[in-house]
C-alpha cells in the first residue's frame, strides 16, 4: 500500500474550481479517485493520486495561477482538526512541532520532522517517496505553499521564508517560486525544507486559544494510539486480502472470522482508519497490480487471475481507473523510463 493522505486538502481544491465553473468529477476520476473518495475530510486517498489531481488541475484553464493562489485558502482553512490546531496554536513554532509530531493522522509513509538551532532558527522538512509515475514535485510546491501561507498571514507584509529546499529538479518557472518563496529556493536537496526565523516562530497563531488547542491536542494524542491499534487491523487485513485473490477473493464476514472480530466492528473499525472493505480491495489489488506490471513480464491474463479476476477485460478497466492507461500502455512506460 502506497503513502495516503487525508481527502481533506483535495475537498478543499473541489470546492474551490467548482465555486469557479469548472466540472471537478472527471477531473478527479482521471487522477484515479472514486466519487466517495472525496465525501469526507476524514477518507483516505492515495499521495500519487492527490498528485495527479494537482496535475489535472494545473492544466485547466487558469489553473496554474488558481493553484498557486489556492494555497493561501487552504492556509487559512481549519478543516480537520490539524487545521484546527493550526489556528489555535499558541505560536507558529508549536504548530510546526505539532505538525511534524502528529503527521501520521494525515500522511502515511512520509518522514515529517521539525528542528532547531540553538540560534532559534527553525526547520520543517519531510521526504517523499519515489514514485517515476505520479508528479510528487506538485505536492511538495502545494504543501510548502500552504505552509508558507499559513506564517505569512501572520507576519509583516513582504515575509518570506527564511529558505526553502526542493527534492525535484529546478523547473521551468523557477522565478515564479522566487516570488513566493523569496530568492533562497535550492533545488534537489536530500528534503524538501522552510527555513523560518527565530521572531517568526514566536508569531502568535491568528486564532490562538491555548484552552481549546490543548483539547485538540488531547484529541491528536488519542488518535494516535487507536492509530496505532487500526494500523495493525488494516495490515493484517491487507495480507489476509491478498492471500484470497488467486482463490476467488474473500467477502466482508470471511474477512471478519479471519481476523476473529465480528463484521460490525471490522466495518467500524475499517472506518475509523478512513477506508472500508471495498477500498482495501482496491488498494490491495491496485499496490499488486502495479508491482507486477513494472517487475514481471507476466502476461496480462496471468495477472488478472492472480489478483482475482474474472476477466482481463475486467483488469483492463480496473487499471485504466487506476493509471489512466491500459496494461500494456502501462508497461511499456515504466519500460521507456527504465531504458532511455
Amino acid at each position: 500500500m502506497g503513502p495516503m493522505i487525508r481527502a481533506a486538502p483535495a475537498i478543499v481544491l473541489s470546492q474551490y474550481f467548482e465555486s469557479r465553473g469548472a466540472d471537478f468529477k472527471p477531473i478527479a476520476a482521471a487522477a484515479g479517485l472514486a466519487p466517495g473518495d472525496l465525501a469526507r475530510h476524514s477518507n483516505l486517498i492515495s499521495l500519487s493520486s492527490f498528485a495527479h489531481l494537482l496535475d489535472r488541475l494545473r492544466q485547466e484553464p487558469g489553473g496554474e495561477v488558481a493553484l498557486t493562489r489556492l494555497t493561501d485558502v487552504v492556509a487559512t482553512s481549519s478543516s480537520g482538526l490539524i487545521g484546527h490546531m493550526a489556528l489555535s496554536a499558541p505560536s507558529l513554532r508549536v504548530y510546526l512541532q505539532c505538525l511534524a509530531g502528529f503527521a501520521p493522522l494525515f500522511i502515511s509513509s512520509v518522514e515529517v520532522g521539525f528542528d532547531e538551532a540553538r540560534s532559534g532558527t527553525g526547520r520543517f522538512y519531510w521526504r517523499m517517496p519515489s514514485d517515476p509515475d505520479a508528479p510528487l514535485e506538485l505536492t511538495a510546491l502545494f504543501s510548502v505553499g500552504a505552509i508558507v501561507g499559513r506564517a505569512r498571514s501572520i507576519s509583516p507584509e513582504g515575509w518570506r521564508p527564511k529558505f526553502v529546499e526542493f527534492e525535484h529538479k529546478e523547473p521551468p518557472d523557477a522565478g515564479r517560486l522566487a516570488e513566493l518563496f523569496g530568492k533562497r529556493i535550492s533545488y534537489n536537496a536530500d528534503r524538501t525544507s522552510i527555513g523560518f526565523d527565530a521572531a517568526s516562530l514566536a508569531r502568535r497563531m491568528p486564532d490562538s486559544n491555548e484552552e481549546l488547542f490543548d483539547i485538540y491536542i488531547d484529541m491528536a494524542v488519542r488518535l494516535m494510539r487507536e492509530k496505532t491499534l487500526e494500523e495493525d487491523l488494516v495490515s493484517r487485513a491487507s495480507i489476509a486480502i491478498g492471500d484470497t485473490f488467486a482463490s476467488g477473493g474473500c467477502t466482508l464476514d470471511s474477512l471478519a472470522y479471519e481476523l476473529r472480530v465480528t463484521r460490525r466492528s471490522l466495518q467500524r473499525r475499517l472506518e475509523k482508519s478512513g477506508t472500508s472493505f471495498e477500498q482495501l480491495v482496491d488498494t490491495v489489488r491496485r499496490a499488486r497490480a502495479e508491482r507486477q506490471l513494472r517487475e514481471t513480464d507476466k502476461p496480462f491474463q496471468v495477472i488478472a487471475f492472480d489478483l482475482g479476476y474474472q476477466s482481463q477485460s475486467a483488469f483492463t478497466r480496473a487499471v485504466k481507473r487506476w493509471f489512466g492507461r491500459s496494461p500494456r500502455e502501462y508497461r511499456q512506460q515504466v519500460q521507456a523510463r527504465s531504458n532511455p
